[in-house]
Order: C-alpha cells, then sequence, then structure tokens
C-alpha cells in the first residue's frame, strides 16, 4: 500500500504547482513514531502535509485534518520541533530517482537543516541532518544492516537496487492530478491508518506485559530448581541422626566412613563423606545446619511459586482481556502495572519537579538519568539506581551522578554510553575544559564516601572515556529530555 515512486513524483508535481516551497513551518507532530504532520503557511494558504515513513504505509500528501497525538510525544517530535519549527522551507527535492526526499529549512543567520524521509516500504525512516549532511537523529534507529546511519555519522541514502517492487509498482487513480489526487490518497489510507494505529496500541500496550511475563516465567523456573534442591532437605536429617548414633565410629581426619543404617526393609551400609578438618560432633551438626537451611528454603520457596503462579496468572488475564477488548481496554488494575520496574513515562509537573534526576532519550531510545545536585545526585545513586544500572562521572571534578538503567544481562544500545558520557561530562566543573574524563561501572560498585557529605561517593571495577566537547549532540540529547 506504499506509494510507488510515480505516485509520488505525481504529488509532487502537485505540490510544486500550488507553491509549497517558500512558506514556513509552523506546526509539527507524530502521531506515530515514523508519521510526520508538517503545517506549512505562505501568505493566503496554509498546507497540512503528511509524511509518512510506516512500514506499508510510506507516502507524501495533503490532508484536510489533524491527526490525533499519542498520549506520551515521541522523543523525534521534540528535536524536530527544536530544529525546525519557524523555518522557511527552501527546497523539496528526491535524492536520486526513487522514494527519497529532501526537505530542506532556512533560517537568518542559522545553520541550514535537511529533513530527509526514506519512504521506502518496510523500512521506511525520517532522518534530520546538519548543514554539514550528519545526522542529528532519526525517528527510529538505523534499520539497515548497510549503511551505518547512526547519530553523528555522515548520512548514507539507501541503494535503488535493493528497495524492492514497490519502488516502480502499479499506479493509482490515473488521470486524477493536483489537490484532488491527495484527497483520494487520504481518503484511500484513512481506515488502514485507523487500522493499524489500533494494531500499534495493542502491540505497545501488550509489550509491557509481555515483557513481564517473560520475567515472571523466568523467575518460576529458578525457585522450582531451588525447591527440587531444598528437597534433599530430608536427606541431611537422615546423615545427622546416622553420624550421632555412630559418633563413636568417627575418626577425625577421615575422609569418609561407611555405617549401618537400620530401616525397615533391614540393614544398609551407608558411605558418608566427612570433611577432614571438623571433629565428630561437628560433622554431625553441619549435616543438621544443612537439613535446618534446606528446610527454611523450601518453605521459602514454596511460597515464593505461589506468588509467582498468582502473578503469572494475572498477566495471562490482562493480556486475554486486552487483546479480546482492543487498546482501549482498561488494564489499570492487572498485576502489569505493579510489575515493570521502569516509573511511569507521563508524569505531571508537579510529579517531575519531585524527581531527583533530569531524564534524556538517547539516539537508541534508553533513558539517561542525570542528577540535579548533590542531595539529589545522592538520592539517584543510593535510593534508584540498582545494581546492573551503569553509573558514570567526571573524573576528580565535582559534577552530576548519570545512570542508565539497565535490566540484568543487557548492555547499552547504539550510542547511548556515549551520551550519557557526553551529560556527564556537560553537568561537571570540569565542562569548559575541552576534555574531560568520565569514569563508568556498575551503580552496585559505588559506596558513600566516609565524610558523609551529599553525593560524595567512592567506586572501583570503573573504566574511563575521554569526552570531547560536542555541541550538537548535546543539543539533539537536550531535545529528547523529557
Amino acid at each position: 500500500m506504499s506509494l510507488s515512486a510515480a505516485e509520488l513524483s505525481r504529488v509532487l508535481r502537485s505540490l510544486d504547482a500550488l507553491g509549497l516551497v517558500d512558506s514556513f513551518l509552523q506546526k509539527l507532530s507524530l502521531a506515530e513514531p515514523r508519521s510526520a504532520l508538517l503545517e506549512l503557511r505562505r501568505p493566503g494558504r496554509s498546507f497540512r502535509l503528511l509524511l509518512c515513513a510506516e512500514s506499508g504505509r510510506t507516502r507524501l500528501h495533503l490532508v484536510s485534518a489533524r491527526t490525533a497525538a499519542p498520549a506520551v510525544p515521541f522523543p523525534f517530535q521534540g528535536q524536530l520541533r527544536a530544529e525546525l519549527l519557524g523555518r522557511r522551507l527552501e527546497a523539496l527535492e528526491r535524492l536520486g530517482e526513487d522514494r527519497v526526499l529532501s526537505f530542506r529549512f532556512g533560517a537568518p543567520g542559522a545553520p541550514a537543516r535537511q529533513l530527509v524521509a526514506e519512504l521506502t516500504g518496510r523500512h521506511g525512516n525520517l532522518f534530520l541532518l546538519d548543514e554539514n549532511g550528519l545526522i542529528l537523529g532519526s525517528a527510529l534507529p538505523n534499520l539497515s544492516k548497510q549503511r551505518a546511519n547512526g547519530a553523528g555519522a555522515r548520512y548514507q541514502p539507501p541503494d535503488r537496487t535493493k528497495l524492492g517492487p514497490a519502488a516502480d509498482g502499479e499506479e493509482r487513480f490515473a488521470g486524477v492530478e493536483g489537490e484532488a489526487l491527495s484527497h483520494e490518497f487520504e481518503a484511500l489510507y484513512s481506515e488502514t491508518d485507523g487500522a493499524e494505529r489500533r494494531q500499534a496500541a495493542l502491540r505497545e500496550q501488550a509489550r509491557p506485559l509481555r515483557a513481564a511475563r517473560q520475567r515472571t516465567l523466568r523467575t518460576l523456573e529458578r525457585v522450582r530448581g531451588d525447591l527440587e534442591r531444598a528437597g534433599a532437605a530430608e536427606r541431611e536429617r537422615q546423615m545427622g541422626e546416622l553420624l550421632r548414633a555412630n559418633l563413636h565410629q568417627l575418626a577425625r581426619g577421615a575422609q569418609r566412613v561407611t555405617l549401618t543404617d537400620y530401616r525397615e526393609d533391614g540393614a544398609h551400609l551407608v558411605e558418608v563423606e566427612l570433611d577432614p578438618a571438623l571433629s565428630p560432633k561437628a560433622q554431625v551438626e553441619r549435616h543438621f545446619h544443612r537439613y535446618r537451611r534446606l528446610s527454611h528454603a523450601k518453605v521459602r520457596a514454596a511460597a515464593r511459586l505461589a506468588e509467582l503462579n498468582e502473578e503469572l496468572a494475572k498477566l495471562e488475564g490482562a493480556l486475554t482481556k486486552l487483546e479480546a477488548e482492543g487498546p482501549a481496554s482498561s488494564i489499570e488494575g492487572s498485576a502489569e502495572r505493579r510489575a515493570p520496574a521502569q516509573p511511569p513515562r507521563a508524569l505531571s509537573r508537579g510529579a517531575a519537579r519531585r524527581l531527583p534526576y533530569r531524564e534524556y532519550l538517547s539516539s537508541s531510545g534508553e533513558r539517561i538519568l542525570v542528577g540535579k545536585s548533590a542531595r539529589e545526585n545522592d538520592a539517584l545513586t543510593f535510593k534508584i539506581a540498582k545494581g546492573n544500572d551503569l553509573w558514570l562521572h567526571a573524573r576528580g571534578v565535582e559534577g552530576a551522578h548519570v545512570l542508565i538503567p539497565l535490566e540484568r544481562g543487557t548492555e547499552p544500545k547504539g550510542e547511548t554510553l556515549r551520551e550519557a558520557a557526553l551529560l556527564a561530562a556537560a553537568s561537571s566543573r570540569g565542562a569548559s575544559q575541552g576534555l574531560v574524563e568520565v569514569a563508568v561501572t556498575r551503580a552496585r560498585y559505588v559506596r558513600r564516601a566516609r565524610s558523609g557529605a551529599p553525593g560524595s561517593v567512592t567506586y572501583s571495577q570503573e573504566r574511563t572515556l575521554a569526552v570531547r566537547e560536542d555541541p550538537e549532540r548535546l543539543r539533539a540529547l537536550k531535545a529528547r529530555m523529557k
């Protein structure tokens, strides 16, 4: 259902005839991660231009109405608004012969900015470039394995030979031209867009539920293993009783002893492993100690198993309800709302002020938390951070504590670590030096300093990153601050 190259050419001709170039960008919004609505105005006329790079629906045409905004704005929207609003559209052209468009915006006394739209079917994407063609940000992280189109890299257009048949697909609405062509495409896609948005909302609401279910299943497996190991408690008690009844046969320094165990079905010879360093009485106590420990572990594991089974049932019920009632269904009371470790994504202004950190999104979409003051650094590191989180701080100077929250066994994606280090350097007393050394370690290796001053810490197991000033990347990060 994406526009073919020929259809896109017809739309571009109609936009050129309307005089879209030289208009000013007044508003911009993203209804979906890769779908931008540009509201442009020139004297006497306004335009709403839809630029959609969503998979299977890539297209460009005028629309008559605004699309509904998501509850939480997409990070790329803030960056686009910061860089493009108020600028004049200086040029709208194709890059090469296929469905890659360049929107060049300018403003007096400011470097040019370029919005590149890859309307290439399944792998469509939007990129924001600086005056030198370097990538400032993108709607989604780089989707191509052949091109290194990450933040800070020089933009590389796609290879037309690998774009697939949609590039030269059949033309629809033959004979329809001008604004009427946009109206036809708007009507054609309106129903498809609605269904896609509902599916996207369903996936978005189901994602944390499914992640919580997977975490619960993994925990269940571990607890079942604990319960199985705890089943050896009775065997430890029997060995303790046997050794106590034959205490006189235990020689200090022996590594094993063979004893007769009298059971209901007769006498049995049992070989018992001994610890040569222990006395005979300590050998007995060792088995009873194991018995008590395993018995307690068995009780705890059984209780935890019941809790996890109940939690799993609630998650399964919430998923079933969501799939049956659709994305608009309320799941406020489900276990999922209690399961994720992430804090809510949307906060009131009052709640945001109470947080001890500023939150940024990296170019890979991961969270970076930056402490606001000494006391709030302390709260971020010792009340919010988890052991596996990455902790960063400028070496040898006062500065903010910076945190990258991570699930166990994961590492930061893409440029997240470099961007967090840049924020740590920029938030330190050494920011004016041009080059700042930033220490990186896990939060579990950070300790309060003996001085007891808020935010004063010691740390170990660190590595060091050398960070240079990067105003462009820092500006892009600030545009993605929540």
